[in-house]
């Protein structure tokens, strides 16, 4: 029996390494053909409220699965006990659903060869070498301001769960007691309701129906573009820096480590919400007229890439050194602390630049 075990556990890794890569790759492929819809038929006066759209629409998403993270579903559903499976069972069938309305309702007007140019590897490859050389500046600035703040992103995506589950409960994960798991297991659930506040502040500066404009964008109006960014980017960082006094590895956890833990990453949702919005339609507004939309957006997307590496090679690094989950998401901190003064530096979000 522990031999079989043992066999189950090395298959599971990269089993289940190999479906998140997957997961990310859609989402990845989806994004840049979708900013570059919006930059093609939304006027350019609207592309705040446009970007702002994609971002409530994430709210959404990730209020919805959040939410059924944080409650033991399986509880609900006839004889099944692992809430694992019905929260992948259902993200498939969302994926399958997603898939099928685009192929039905997503239609284009295929290039006659001789506009397509090169399509070999190699021409495709210059091309973009070319794309990144003559894309915008504001593609770039914006690239760079980016990265502080998806490596910050990314960090909490890939810890925060297990820093609430071991750092803030005490629980063990594995090689513990069953009671330690279940302690574990009742962590990472709060840690997805703190993820469904996150959301839903998010949803709240992002909705907008006609003749109501998102509490995003007006304040973007008000106080400036710039400012709104570098606000949001400040409050993260500040926000992941008080992962050290919420770890105390106490079970149950007092109701000021609730509640700190709750307000940590539940405030990142304006950052969540200024990310998702205000780089994508200063760049969608630069390149919207180009021939190049579609590349530019893809090579901006690429800001988003290389932090995920970072941040997962980083945060094992810190983890490993420090057996615990506070280092990660400190340096997560740091780093978007100083991705704030970026946005001025950069002139990212500002009229007079």
């Amino acid at each position: 029996v522990a031999k079989w075990e043992r066999l189950g556990s090395r298959s599971l890794f990269p089993t289940l390494s190999f479906s998140v890569s997957l997961s990310f790759l859609v989402s990845r492929i989806s994004k840049g053909p979708a900013r570059t819809l919006l930059a093609d038929v939304v006027p350019p006066d609207q592309h705040d409220e446009g970007n702002a759209w994609f971002a409530f629409m994430v709210s959404v998403g990730n209020m919805t699965g959040y939410s059924l993270a944080a409650i033991r579903i399986a509880s609900y559903i006839p004889g099944v006990e692992n809430d694992a499976r019905v929260l992948f069972f259902f993200c498939a069938i969302v994926i399958i659903c997603c898939i099928f309305l685009t192929v039905r309702y997503t239609h284009e007007d295929p290039l006659e060869r001789n506009e397509q140019g090169d399509i070999s590897a190699a021409g495709v490859f210059l091309r973009l070498g070319s794309v990144f050389r003559e894309v915008p500046s504001i593609v770039r600035r914006c690239a760079i301001v980016q990265m502080s703040v998806w490596f910050s992103f990314f960090t909490i995506i890939i810890y925060f769960a297990t820093f609430v589950g071991e750092d803030v409960f005490g629980g063990k994960p594995a090689g513990g007691l069953n009671e330690e798991k279940d302690i574990y297991k009742e962590g990472v659930r709060f840690a997805n309701l703190g993820f469904a506040v996150q959301a839903i502040v998010c949803f709240i500066l992002t909705f907008s129906l006609s003749g109501f404009r998102a509490i995003l964008v007006r304040a973007m109006d008000k106080i400036g573009t710039g400012r709104v960014y570098a606000a949001s980017i400040y409050l993260q960082g500040a926000a992941l820096l008080l992962a050290p006094f919420v770890a105390h590895e106490s079970y149950p956890p007092s109701n000021r480590d609730k509640i700190l833990t709750v307000v940590m990453i539940g405030s990142i949702g304006f950052t969540w919400a200024t990310a998702l919005t205000i780089p994508w339609s200063l760049v969608t507004q630069a390149v919207a007229k180009t021939n190049t939309a579609g590349l530019s957006l893809a090579t901006f997307n690429l800001s988003h890439c290389a932090p995920e590496i970072l941040a997962s090679l980083i945060g094992s690094a810190s983890v490993a050194a420090t057996h615990g989950y506070v280092a990660p998401l400190v340096i997560a901190g740091l780093v978007s602390l100083a991705g704030g003064p970026l946005v001025a530096k950069y002139r990212v979000g500002y009229d007079d630049e």
